[in-house]
């Protein structure tokens, strides 16, 4: 009975009271590169509404007057089926029971709002049946045992989340608690007493204010700790009647506050890392700046327990004409969420999260490239004279030039025109960078002072309600004049915001770099996280100028006001290319990039881009990189999804020693080779959820291996990369390798998996290994955005079958979205060492070539007595003479001239022991 399936539910949900009912459910959707998306199967009970979006996932929303919400809302874009969903229903002992074909979910009828006691799921499990009674985030619950993080707690005023000091548990710790509160909900065990722990840290000697359900608040006094990275731990005992909720509150005082830890009379308290809270399999981190080791991460979708509930009940929701949202008034009872329970197929929970919220955007393509910033007054003499030309006469791939903050002016932190002494001739300038084919993009901080040029206009947009809600310019810049900032969630305000924006714009800038960490810019609207927000403003407004859209920012929940909502990071993969400075210059920092590009992709977030040599490195508060770290941060930026030069010192090859700078060139021409295979793992992102940096355990979840490997990853589906994040000469690297034969990308040696294995690896070289049976499409690097004129270069490990497809689009511009790119199908058989390159299929787009040509290089083979080209009819036949081979390594290098890419072309190479 497809798409019929509401009125049979409730029917039964009428007849059913004490009784036995079932009713079944199917729901098919075909899939197709523009879907076509179902209506979701629907179940209604009482006040309790459940909307099966797939197998593994399952809206839930209570609401005591019955009246649901149907509009989507910023999380949840997509409430729809994208393929096949059957679904039984049935009432059975007081419980509403919905079955899937993967998971079983029951509710206890008339018993309110959703909790830990009347919602009950159960899915299959490595063979096991996982029992699960989720407690939902709006009430955030803290029991007897736990510590409980005050950055989950709940939220009023002006209260921020921050990390910028060292030594406190979890993602971070609470401050600016002045006229604000922080509530834990207390489940409490039977106990008479408890006994609380508040850790915290201050300069001084304070005191907080603490509630206990509805007492009168009592003072706590908080001793001065010895300084901003110590912390303490004060006590109290309270009776268990009382333990309800627990808020602690001031109207004026200087203290971070860390956890709140419970315990039951006599027993010790629980010390944070001892929580939930430790390091998840997916998660973000608003940003790494003023880190500098490796700390904790908030949980994403993915997690090792094989589910997660997101709640979405207080999530802005969608007017009519989805430009803009509104803040949905709700009963404190009110529920609504999303239930993933996926087990060990990371990969489904992944699609659900994209079919749900929305697509990773597809960014042009000279953002694979390399971007060029550094904190240092340029001219644009330096960009025309220097920087450019020496990366001409290196072949380094150069695509963008980004621009800090000294560029701007009538102040170098928050202006909205350009510092002539820099930046003489504007127009000029842009023009010499689009005749290089280099994009520029722009560092902005969103406030602006009363002296600006263009504060007029911007005040004149908002009817002069423009102000700052900290009263003064960021101190710490050193800024004495007056200035002012955004509401994002105010209408007006937006408009205001891209009124400075749009004549940078029309001069040349081509990407901005949200750099926002210390203005007082905000969002007030209830239920919109901040940087979320703002990340889609910015892409919403480059589509509506026909680009793509995506800013380079931080994510998640700014320090202004970092809980107004949360879904947090879960919904910034749709805009941002999370910039996660500002790092310093440790090794354990860049093993902790590693694993932060690793953990977030696993949460769908495709494209994530480290300061590449550290940004602290060289500046006031470190010392500059040696040679040594420079060469090991290019090599991994080499194999990120976006690399980024960026720091205070140098970041240019020829500015180290002369064995620096020729190792990362090549590195960095390496970079610019690998092009179309991350242009296409990005298209791949785009359509299905998939990062391009894949944590093991998404290929391989059933090996403990994949878990404990946490900085390793696969770029791609067949390219595994082991980043060196330790200093040495030749340092020794342990690898796992997965199941299948591993080559060695640099040396070819082999390796059979899984096994583990412990690596040298000297200094011009990085572990990176492709598994037998791989394609990797290839380029010829250049300077500017990319050039495709030269041949497609195809990289095949011979040993298995392979197969791989090659997206092509314009690079930029939005037409792609109506069928304006290509697909190339490449065909490895590798019992007949046969290569076919079938023809292009889809639309056609601006620029793309008639004719292509292929260099191929295959390894692992015998060396050919003949290498053949067949045409497409196999009717034209030509005796390919270009050809080299290398028995050190087993290697063909082929030349294939330039053919129609509306044709299909087979080489078969013929060895020794073939037939004549």
């Amino acid at each position: 009975m497809e798409r019929r399936f509401g009125v049979h539910v409730l029917f039964c949900v009428l007849l059913a009271a004490g009784g036995l009912c079932s009713t079944s459910i199917h729901v098919r959707a075909q899939g197709t590169e523009s879907r076509t998306l179902g209506t979701p199967p629907t179940v209604v009970d009482g006040n309790a509404r459940f909307i099966v979006l797939s197998p593994r996932l399952l809206r839930l929303e209570y609401s005591e007057t019955g009246r649901f919400e149907d509009r989507p809302t910023f999380f949840a874009r997509h409430r729809s089926t994208s393929g096949e969903v059957e679904v039984t229903t049935r009432t059975e002992d007081g419980w509403r029971v919905v079955d899937t074909e993967e998971v079983t979910l029951r509710y206890r009828r008339g018993s309110g709002p959703f909790d830990s006691t009347n919602v009950v799921l159960r899915f299959p499990d490595d063979g096991d049946t996982t029992v699960v009674r989720p407690s939902w985030p709006t009430r955030p619950d803290c029991r007897p045992g736990r510590a409980c993080q005050a950055e989950y707690a709940n939220h009023t005023g002006q209260v921020r989340v921050d990390g910028r000091h060292a030594w406190y548990t979890g993602p971070g710790f609470v401050t600016d608690l002045s006229g604000g509160r922080v509530t834990w909900h207390i489940e409490n065990s039977g106990t008479d007493a408890l006994v609380l722990g508040f850790r915290y840290s201050a300069s001084t000697a304070d005191t907080v204010e603490v509630t206990l359900g509805t007492e009168s608040a009592a003072h706590l006094p908080l001793p001065a700790t010895n300084g901003w990275d110590d912390w303490a731990v004060v006590r109290d005992t309270i009776s268990a009647e009382t333990a309800s909720d627990v808020t602690v509150r001031c109207q004026a005082c200087t203290v971070h506050l860390d956890y709140l830890a419970i315990a039951e009379l006599g027993n010790s308290l629980p010390k944070g890392d001892s929580g939930p809270y430790g390091m998840p399999l997916s998660g973000w981190r608003h940003g790494l700046g003023f880190v500098k080791d490796s700390t904790g991460l908030h949980p994403g979708v993915v997690r090792r327990r094989g589910w997660t509930l997101f709640d979405d009940s207080r999530g802005a929701v969608h007017r009519a004409d989805t430009t803009w949202v509104e803040p949905r008034h709700r009963p404190s009872t009110y529920r609504d969420g999303y239930l993933f329970a996926y087990g060990d197929n990371y990969a489904a929970a992944l699609r659900d999260k994209a079919d749900l919220t929305g697509a990773p955007p597809m960014l042009p393509r000279w953002a694979f490239g390399i971007w060029y910033s550094r904190l240092y007054p340029h001219t644009s003499a330096d960009y025309r004279e220097r920087v450019v030309p020496r990366a001409q006469a290196r072949e380094l791939p150069l695509s963008a030039l980004v621009l800090d903050t000294d560029v701007k002016a009538p102040n170098r932190w928050r202006g909205w025109t350009w510092e002539r002494e820099l930046l003489p001739r504007p127009e000029k300038f842009f023009g010499w960078t689009e005749q290089q084919d280099l994009r520029v993009a722009l560092n902005v901080h969103p406030s602006i002072g009363a002296d600006d040029p263009r504060y007029r206009k911007a005040q004149r947009t908002t009817d002069s309600t423009l102000v700052n809600v900290q009263g003064k310019c960021p101190r710490w810049q050193g800024d004495t004049g007056p200035c002012v900032a955004w509401d994002w969630g105010r209408r007006s305000h937006m408009g205001s915001y891209w009124a400075v924006h749009d004549p940078l714009t029309q001069q040349g800038i081509d990407a901005w770099w949200l750099d926002w960490c210390c203005d007082a810019s905000r969002v007030s609207m209830p239920g919109l996280p901040p940087d979320t927000w703002i990340n889609e403003q910015y892409a919403r407004h480059r589509r509506a100028r026909g680009k793509r859209g995506f800013v380079l920012s931080r994510i998640g929940a700014s320090w202004q006001n970092p809980d107004a909502a949360r879904p947090g990071a879960w919904a910034t993969h749709r805009s941002a290319i999370h910039f996660t400075g500002d790092t310093f210059p440790t090794w354990d920092m860049l093993n902790f990039e590693a694993e932060v590009t690793v953990r977030e992709g696993m949460m769908g977030i495709p494209y994530v881009s480290h300061d590449i040599g550290s940004f602290h490195g060289g500046g006031p508060r470190a010392d500059s990189i040696s040679d040594e770290m420079y060469v090991r941060w290019v090599q991994f930026g080499t194999f990120q999804p976006v690399f980024r030069l960026h720091g205070h010192g140098p970041r240019l090859p020829w500015q180290f020693g002369p064995e620096a700078d020729s190792i990362a060139s090549r590195f960095m021409r390496l970079r610019g080779a690998l092009v179309p295979h991350l242009y296409t793992l990005a298209r791949k992102a785009h359509d299905t959820g998939m990062p391009m940096v894949r944590g093991l355990p998404l290929a391989f979840p059933d090996y403990s291996q994949a878990y404990e490997w946490t900085t390793q990853y696969l770029l791609g589906r067949q390219m595994l990369v082991a980043p060196v994040t330790q200093p040495g000469d030749r340092p020794t690297t342990t690898v796992w390798f997965p199941p299948g034969r591993w080559v060695n990308w640099f040396t070819g040696e082999r390796h059979q998996g899984p096994m583990v294995d412990t690596l040298s690896v000297p200094l011009d070289q990085m572990p990176v290994f492709l598994r037998a049976g791989s394609i990797v499409p290839l380029q010829t690097p250049s300077l500017g955005d990319q050039k495709r004129e030269g041949p497609l270069r195809l990289r095949v490990v011979a040993g298995e079958r392979a197969e791989r497809i090659v997206y092509h689009d314009a690079g930029t511009g939005t037409e792609y979205r109506n069928g304006a790119h290509t697909w190339e199908r490449i065909t490895w058989t590798d019992t007949s060492r046969t290569l076919q390159i079938g023809a292009v299929r889809a639309g056609r787009y601006s620029g793309q070539p008639s004719r292509r040509a292929y260099h191929l290089t295959i390894q692992g083979i015998n060396r050919p007595r003949r290498i053949l080209r067949y045409g497409s009819d196999r009717g034209s036949l030509e005796d390919l003479k270009s050809w080299t081979y290398d028995s050190g390594t087993r290697t063909t290098t082929v030349k294939v001239p330039p053919q129609p890419v509306g044709e299909s072309v087979q080489i078969k190479i013929q060895t020794a022991t073939d037939r004549r």
